[in-house]
């Protein structure tokens, strides 16, 4: 009865020790990722437009770039689109790993629309 309450509770200790690791390899790719971002005060990116929450007098975009999701703020003049693409440069300053790993909130200094990449191919 006690040799197999021990074998239970080691498979477990093993089994939360693998999860433990699996997620301190994820935390360190995270960390990795966000080093690059901060590598420069002003970062370029490509970015898709997932959702765009209209406010009174602007509308608060939620942007998915190359590995992590932003939020920015536009004015309602711009007319963007939900799944628009849009080249986006931003200031990485006030980023910190926490908000990083949340989805953090950015003014951005300069966009141009991008061009959609169409997945189907159309023949002709």
């Amino acid at each position: 009865m006690i040799i197999q309450n021990l074998q239970i509770s080691k498979n477990s200790l093993f089994f939360t020790l693998f999860l433990l690791f699996v997620f301190m390899i994820n935390i360190l790719f995270n960390y990795l990722s966000y080093k690059e971002l901060k590598k420069e005060y002003i970062f370029e990116t490509k970015a898709e437009v997932l959702n765009i929450y209209p406010k009174e007098k602007f509308d608060v975009i939620k942007l998915k770039g190359d590995g992590f999701e932003f939020f920015a703020s536009f004015s309602k003049d711009e007319n963007i689109k939900k799944l628009d693409f849009l080249n986006v440069v931003f200031d990485t300053r006030n980023i910190t790993f926490y908000t990083y790993l949340k989805g953090f909130f950015t003014k951005i200094l300069y966009f141009e629309r991008g061009e959609k990449n169409n997945s189907v191919n159309v023949r002709e």
